[in-house]
């Protein structure tokens, strides 16, 4: 071969050079530069050089010279068969994986379920850890970090914000994705028992004890914790596994719902981590919770009246309008203050994630971005069902009458409102969804939120093992996760409830009885979207201007971010959300002071 002396000059220059740096485990033979008998040249020369160290060489695939196999971004599906695999007897370490580009690493538990289950399956390097943007300021002094299209002339080639891939941003914050490879990668591992109030706890670690661990430990009642407690003399040995009870002693309420909450913390500072700092936590249910009972009981009087296109819906001290083309609200004001300025749209979209537009879903599920949105045919019957209760019914064909909507209000003399939402996929195919929900504009004076659900960050139904159920409160600005490239961002997932709040004894609660997902920003989902190609815009998150108002999404239904890679794979299948049916339901619940 032409460049055979080449390869084995590079190789051998490498090796005498860093030969006697202990930190040095493995020698690479190159990066992604394919395979074949210069490589395998290499590979020997290596060995003969220096048989304490392995030899490793990713292009190699399944060619016999690397003593590891390290294919970038392998699937779990690949993964798995590969274990499965009885010749195969190398291991594998994935060189590269997990692509952490922009709002991403849904599904990185699933990979470690494949790591422990299996022996050959050692582990990968998530690619990477921080984003490449360089500090920059527009003409009028606002700071962002540009990325590639930013620089020279608008022709000049880049891959865009493709180097916007870290589990850190470019300040060196964290991204939120970056709490869920944490505990992904924690050394403890938790698991239930069949004993209540037992957890087995196991010492990952093949060297070292937990002598230096104190686990503490929560009973949470209804988001709120009641007790609390440590426990020090755990100090298993490397790999040992112990059954551990947590001696709360308050007695459990079948009628509420309980969670044991536990974090092993460093008794004594430890390799730069300070006293106290978490290195690993468990979230433990004890028991299911029940459907909340709403009270619709109310001795005031409801009237109906229409107006044109829109239904006026009046009370002792509310008012709403209904739009009767777009099934939504145009007004809801209670005791004299706008509570909604509109909403109760259908949405089926969100704002492309960077894992999106690697899939091309942005065009694929195009068919579904306007619908709820420039829906304007729907039929609609009003039922008075007493003096104190109004059903309004509203119903639409969509995608060429393959599927049916269904909207149903149900509003009360108190001024709360039951909202239930139907797909009805009647044939056809079609393609997945995003997301199916609701979205809704408040007035800006609501601008503390309270919920009840997962938190206190943002997660998704493929990211959420780094937060826990509890009651969390915000401000709207604080919600938001400004990402290099704008996208979707500051979801909340398995919420019970969620309340705005004004500060002066006013709010507006959405609760239901089944959990469901939302979020609350001062951007509009449009102001988010970089549209069906994300390179033809050069959207920044720290350019964004927010508006005034506050913007929600109530979600019943959201698929997930993947991180597989980002130019083509899907989240798992079980986090999407196939064309089939879909229903959820919740209640708004406004207080005022009395």
């Amino acid at each position: 071969s032409i460049w055979m002396k080449a390869h084995l000059e590079r190789t051998t220059r490498m090796i005498e050079r860093d030969k006697n740096h202990p930190s040095i485990i493995a020698w690479s033979l190159g990066n992604e530069g394919g395979n074949g008998c210069n490589f395998h040249a290499t590979y020997k020369k290596a060995k003969s050089m220096d048989s304490t160290r392995i030899v490793v060489y990713e292009r190699s695939v399944l060619d016999w010279n690397t003593d590891i196999v390290g294919l970038m971004y392998a699937d779990y599906d690949y993964l798995e068969k590969y274990a499965q695999n009885k010749n195969q007897k190398r291991p594998f370490i994935l060189c590269e994986y997990a692509h952490a580009m922009g709002n991403s690493l849904g599904g990185i538990k699933e990979y470690w379920d494949l790591f422990k289950k299996y022996d050959k399956l050692q582990g990968g390097f998530i690619w990477d850890f921080q984003d490449q943007g360089l500090l920059t300021k527009t003409k009028d002094g606002r700071p962002y970090f540009a990325y590639g299209g930013d620089f020279g002339p608008r022709d000049i080639p880049s891959d865009h914000n493709f180097l916007n891939n870290g589990l850190i941003a470019a300040d060196k914050s964290l991204n939120p994705h970056m709490l869920e490879a944490k505990v992904a990668y924690q050394n403890i591992e938790f698991s239930k028992t069949k004993i209540l109030g037992q957890i087995r706890i196991k010492n990952n670690h093949f060297f070292k004890d937990l002598s230096n661990v104190i686990f503490k430990w929560s009973l949470v009642e209804n988001g709120s914790p009641i007790e609390k407690g440590t426990i020090e003399d755990i100090s298993l040995s490397p790999q040992e596994i112990n059954n551990v009870y947590i001696p709360y002693k308050s007695k459990i309420n079948p009628h509420a719902e309980f969670f044991i909450h536990l974090f092993a913390t460093l008794k004594e500072d430890e390799k730069g981590l300070k006293k106290g700092q978490i290195i690993a936590q468990y979230e433990h249910p004890i028991n299911k919770r029940e459907s909340p009972h709403i009270s619709t009981i109310s001795n005031g009087k409801i009237s109906k009246e229409m107006n044109g296109k829109e239904i006026l819906i009046s009370g002792t001290n509310f008012h709403i309008t209904i739009n009767t083309e777009s099934a939504t609200l145009t007004k809801y004001i209670v005791d004299g203050t706008e509570f909604i300025k509109e909403g109760g749209h259908i949405n089926f979209w969100r704002a492309p994630v960077d894992n999106d537009y690697g899939a091309k879903t942005p065009v694929k599920y195009k068919e579904w971005k306007s619908i709820g949105r420039n829906n304007y045919n729907f039929s609609y019957s009003i039922n008075q069902k007493n003096k104190g209760e109004i059903n309004l019914n509203f119903t639409t064909v969509i995608l060429n009458g393959d599927a049916q909507l269904t909207k149903n209000y149900d509003i009360y003399a108190n001024g709360r409102i039951h909202i239930s939402n139907q797909l009805i996929a009647i044939k056809g195919k079609h393609s997945p969804i995003y997301r199916f929900g609701n979205q809704f504009e408040i007035p800006e004076y609501f601008s503390q939120c309270q919920w009840y659900g997962n938190g206190p960050g943002e997660s998704y139904v493929d990211r959420k093992n780094a937060v826990m159920v509890g009651k969390y409160s915000s401000s709207i600005d604080n919600m938001h996760t400004s990402y290099a490239r704008p996208q979707e961002n500051g979801n909340r997932t398995d919420t019970r409830w969620a309340k705005f709040s004004n500060g002066k004894g006013s709010s507006i609660q959405f609760i239901s009885d089944e959990l469901f997902d939302f979020s609350a920003s001062h951007f509009t989902q449009e102001d988010l979207d970089s549209g069906p190609d994300k390179t033809t815009t050069q959207k920044h998150g720290k350019l964004l201007s927010p508006r005034k108002n506050v913007y929600l999404n109530i979600d019943g239904y959201t698929s997930g971010i993947g991180c597989v890679n980002s130019w083509g794979a899907l989240p798992r299948e079980e986090y999407q959300l196939p064309y089939k049916d879909y229903s959820f339901n919740y209640w708004i619940i406004p207080s005022y002071p009395k």
